[in-house]
């Protein structure tokens, strides 16, 4: 968003509101309740700014989150329309 924010637009995003994109904070906050360990990998542009905010706490033993992104917060991702996917999410595979 314009303040530098990460944003994540779900399956029933509707352009029309954007109150339907998912806030980065809670949605962060949320996985980091989650027991275990959780991977996020994100294809997207500027996703380097995507839960590193606020909301960090200390891992433990009992959870763990490991964000795994494609770009920096400053940076687009790069798209292999080819491919029909990200050039991060092709290395990936």
């Amino acid at each position: 968003d314009a303040l530098g924010h990460f944003q994540y637009c779900p399956h029933d995003f509707d352009g029309r509101n954007p109150n339907s994109l998912v806030n980065s904070e809670a949605f962060i906050a949320r996985l980091k309740r989650m027991p275990g360990r959780v991977f996020l990998i994100i294809d997207a542009c500027h996703s380097g700014s995507a839960g590193f905010t606020n909301v960090w706490v200390t891992p433990s033993a009992s959870n763990q989150l490991v964000i795994i992104s494609s770009s920096l917060a400053q940076q687009e991702s790069l798209e292999l329309p080819e491919q029909r996917n990200g050039a991060f999410t092709q290395a990936f595979m």
